[in-house]
């Protein structure tokens, strides 16, 4: 749904958590596959991930190899940034979030457990994730060899909402602290 004028700011807030949840379920690619923008050394790293999951306490969930550089870095720096675009609606949504990392631990091992085989076979390949192979053939993506399986949990603490309109943009702010989330509208 279109962010309207006449909005409130609670009700903008309830449609855009609509908006996501219901993207991830039916595998709207405006909501599902977003931009997850983290942090190497002093540089922002983006790249799409793939939402699995947006839970009751509006967590998001992504999945990854435990050995990928994107877990190096968010053991060091446990926040990142999602970037959703609805280019239908033309509405624009960043998240601020806290990560933690789920490996070889009792919640990434129920995960696992639940996982299809079929996806199994990406979290066990030969080589770690951007390791110089020869050729594409030399790697194997078979599941046997080994886990290295990592869910990845993300709690925002930042939302910024965009709408782009022609009759005049609007947009919108919400922060989390410890008295709950604080919201207001913001120039665009």
């Amino acid at each position: 749904m279109k962010i309207q004028a006449d909005f409130s700011l609670d009700r903008v807030w309830e449609t855009i958590w609509n908006n996501i949840k219901t993207g991830i379920e039916t595998n709207n690619p405006f909501y599902k596959t977003p931009a997850f923008i983290s942090l190497r050394k002093n540089y922002p790293v983006g790249r799409v991930v793939v939402l699995r999951e947006l839970d009751k306490d509006m967590q998001f969930w992504f999945y990854t190899d435990s050995r990928s550089e994107k877990v190096k870095y968010l053991e060091r720096m446990p926040v990142g940034n999602f970037l959703f675009y609805d280019q239908e609606l033309q509405l624009q949504v960043r998240i601020m979030v806290k990560v933690s990392l789920h490996k070889e631990d009792d919640i990434a091992n129920e995960i696992w457990a639940q996982m299809p085989a079929r996806n199994r076979k990406d979290y066990g390949g030969e080589f770690a994730p951007g390791i110089h192979i020869e050729n594409p053939e030399a790697q194997s993506h078979d599941g046997k060899l080994g886990y290295h399986f990592c869910a990845i949990c993300c709690s925002p603490f930042e939302v910024e909402i965009l709408q782009l309109n022609p009759e005049g943009h609007l947009r919108a702010k919400y922060e989390k602290s410890t008295a709950g989330w604080t919201q207001q509208w913001i120039a665009s």
